[in-house]
């Protein structure tokens, strides 16, 4: 019952109950995407044209399906084609990663994502794992 209490009154005091978890791109694949030579970061693709109508705040980062057995590089960034502007850069194999501290995402933002690894050949595919209603 402390349990259920606590958890109330959280969702009461920090509004919480307007809080939602999303994932970029929605209802979709995951983005594949291609690093460039070793070590050298891919071509940006894109994951959404835009995060919505209010700022979200980037929380987590889904990778599948690598390529090749070698740890990934993934830039997760914002702005238009040509002009990202990386925001995340995390390093791991497969799985979800949480992000530590939640990074803000302004509004109306393109989000996109590269990738780089040891061999330059390698492939993987993303998702953004995003909080609304903060």
């Amino acid at each position: 019952m402390i349990p259920l209490l606590l958890a109330r009154l959280h969702q009461i005091f920090a509004g919480s109950e307007a809080l939602r978890y999303v994932t970029l791109p929605a209802g979709a694949a995951l983005t594949v995407l291609t690093g460039g030579i070793a070590y050298t970061f891919g071509a940006w693709a894109q994951l959404a044209a835009s995060v919505g109508a209010a700022d979200v705040w980037l929380c987590g980062i889904h990778m599948a399906n690598p390529s090749l057995a070698v740890d990934y590089e993934v830039d997760i960034g914002i702005g238009g084609g040509g002009a990202e502007t990386t925001r995340a850069q995390v390093d791991f194999s497969v799985g979800y990663l949480p992000l530590q501290y939640p990074i803000r995402l302004p509004a109306a933002s393109r989000l996109a994502a590269r990738s780089r690894d040891a061999t330059g050949a390698g492939t993987c595919a993303v998702k953004a794992q995003l909080i609304t209603g903060v």
